[in-house]
């Protein structure tokens, strides 16, 4: 009888065996599972963050042209104290243009690379009433009576 209980306990171990063997890994349905919700994840996570990134891309441009209106403003002053048109190259009282000298004094005060100034228009206290400026990234930005737009970014 203790043959028969013996084969009926090694029955029972191999069956056990087999059973623990078989639950060592993941089935394909949890694998899929798992897949399909981080891929749920990531297509409500990504157009949040490609907001930002562009965020982030148009306040570094809007720094850039504060930074060339600060630099404008400064060779104004300039122009103006030296009472000649030496930077600037006035066309009329309202639309202005950088000559060549001018432009290089601007480039030295923002300290950093500088992009395009366009379409200036000044009052006759020389105060900048607006400006397109092209940014070295190759973005358009409008400066208009003190708030910053940009127009084409890239």
């Amino acid at each position: 009888m203790q043959s028969g209980a013996l084969s009926v306990i090694s029955k029972t171990k191999k069956r056990n065996t087999l059973i623990s063997n078989h639950n060592k890994g993941f089935s394909l349905i949890e694998l899929i599972v798992v897949i399909l919700f981080i891929l749920l994840i990531a297509a409500l996570l990504l157009p949040n963050l490609l907001d930002r990134v562009k965020d982030a891309k148009m306040s570094a441009e809007i720094s850039e042209a504060r930074m060339a209106t600060l630099a404008l403003q400064t060779v104004l002053v300039i122009d103006r104290e030296k009472e000649e048109d030496t930077i600037l190259n006035r066309t009329d009282i309202y639309d202005i243009r950088l000559t060549k000298d001018g432009l290089e004094r601007v480039k030295e005060l923002t300290g950093s690379p500088f992009g395009t100034l366009k379409e200036i228009k000044i009052d006759t206290n020389d105060k900048i009433i607006s400006y397109k400026y092209r940014t070295v990234h190759g973005s358009l930005v409008e400066y208009m009576d003190g708030a910053y737009e940009v127009i084409d970014l890239h």
